[in-house]
């Protein structure tokens, strides 16, 4: 009798432990589920960062003051549907402004027309970016670049690349921005043209800023006496040829109504070319010194290349460098030149000058041009750290401040910024050039409040 009540004992033991375990389990799993919905975080586990939302998408994501709503009109089978359902998920959890609805156009054929009559969607396969009345049509082909290298084989296309942010982030900008802000690119030098399609060309650069509510336009200061009254900034891309002085002085009388001007200047190497560019004491009254070198960093340059491709990670402290500088993001360059602020009793009164990348110590601009390319330090040559770009913000003439809003640029600044890098090649990511993306220099120069502007030294 005793050994059954103890075995009696014993099963209770056994059946109350595992009953507390299993009920103990249970409030565990609620409250990782609880606390999983109420706490949780995205990952982004490709190797290339697909999902990744980039810091200037979060940056406007979280100013967003009216709702956005995005329509996915793709079937579930077509391959870019993961990607942009993944994708918009992340603009979702951005910000409580954006909703996003997917429509199957082959099941869902009452919503498929209810679409199609209320923004007037003439096929499927897009994506509907809507904000009040207005909105704008994506196409899928838009959103993705392909690889057809493998279809001679029979093989299907790949997906290269998916740029889903860039036409989702424009279509924003495009709906809730009152204005484009419009870059004005000299011509008539030589410089690099905004619809020329050649490797040396910026027609990319112009289609990726478009898609980032930018607009480019052409500006020849030789038969056009003054900057365009729209522009928010002036681009000189590489020039070849000499400015002439009158065309400076187009310059200077933007610049002191608050205009900004970017200056992307390579080395002059061919025989006979002006060094400077006619624009050497034009720059000094701006604080700025034209190297005429050619810089080469030894400690840093690029493996199977010269000595003149190197990389860089050293930045001056600036509003335009300072998230390179915080991510540890290197920059490649590649035939720069040295563009020095000048200092002390050269600098012109009034003007801030800052220098925002540097070579090493071991970086040096050579001067023997003629020994090119041949490459030995002496005393001759700029020693390093040696200065790339520089921004320099001045003081606008009282005139200016007085004139009618007419006189002034679309978007006038309390400074004028005249900024110049040595080189119109930098890229993002030393590591991985052909990770590189069309520059954002530009359209962080034409965005830069109180007149700040200069090179965001990336990626032309």
């Amino acid at each position: 009798m005793a050994q059954a009540d103890s075995n009696r004992r014993q099963s209770w033991v056994r059946g109350s432990t595992l009953g507390v375990a299993i009920l103990l389990g249970a409030v565990l799993l609620g409250m990782v589920n609880y606390l999983g919905g109420k706490y949780y975080t995205r990952g982004d586990w490709t190797s290339s960062g697909l999902y990744t939302l980039s810091e200037k998408s979060e940056n406007l994501l979280s100013r967003l003051q009216q709702p956005i709503e995005f329509i996915v009109f793709l079937s579930p089978d077509n391959p870019l549907y993961r990607p942009t359902q993944e994708l918009l998920e992340r603009y979702a959890a951005a910000s409580q402004e954006v909703t996003v609805r997917e429509i199957d156009p082959v099941r869902d054929l009452v919503q498929a027309q209810k679409l199609v009559d209320q923004y007037q969607v003439d096929r499927q396969n897009v994506v509907v970016v809507a904000s009040g009345n207005d909105r704008r049509v994506i196409d899928a082909s838009d959103l993705a670049e392909w690889d057809f290298s493998g279809m001679q084989q029979g093989l299907p296309e790949k997906l290269k690349g998916f740029r889903g942010e860039q036409a989702f982030s424009g279509a924003i900008l495009e709906l809730t921005e009152a204005t484009k802000p419009t870059l004005a690119f000299t011509t008539g030098h030589g410089e690099r043209g905004i619809d020329d399609s050649s490797p040396e060309g910026l027609s990319e650069l112009k289609r990726l800023l478009g898609a980032d509510n930018f607009s480019l336009e052409s500006w020849a200061p030789l038969t056009q006496p003054d900057v365009p009254k729209a522009a928010s900034l002036v681009v000189v891309a590489g020039p070849k040829v000499a400015f002439l002085p009158s065309e400076l002085e187009a310059l200077d009388r933007y610049l002191d109504r608050g205009g900004r001007v970017l200056l992307l200047l390579d080395p002059q190497l061919a025989e006979g070319a002006n060094p400077d560019l006619g624009m050497a004491s034009w720059l000094e009254k701006h604080s700025i010194r034209l190297g005429d070198d050619i810089v080469v960093d030894p400690d840093r340059a690029i493996l199977f290349s010269g000595l003149e491709t190197f990389s860089v990670d050293s930045y001056g402290t600036h509003p335009v460098t300072d998230s390179f500088r915080q991510a540890g993001v290197p920059v490649l360059w590649s035939l720069a030149r040295s563009v020095t602020p000048e200092t002390g009793d050269q600098a012109v009164a009034g003007d801030e000058a800052t220098t925002l990348l540097r070579t090493s110590s071991s970086g040096f601009g050579e001067t023997n041009l003629a020994a090119l390319p041949d490459f030995g330090q002496d005393d001759a040559d700029t020693p390093g750290p040696v200065s790339l770009a520089v921004a320099v913000e001045g003081p606008v003439a009282q005139a200016a401040q007085a004139a009618t809003g007419s006189e002034k640029p679309e978007t006038p600044a309390d400074d004028a910024q005249a900024d110049l890098a040595g080189s119109d090649g930098a890229s993002l990511d030393a590591g991985n050039p052909d990770a590189a993306k069309p520059a954002g220099d530009a359209a962080d120069a034409a965005n830069m409040d109180d007149g700040e502007a200069a090179s965001d030294a990336d990626h032309w």
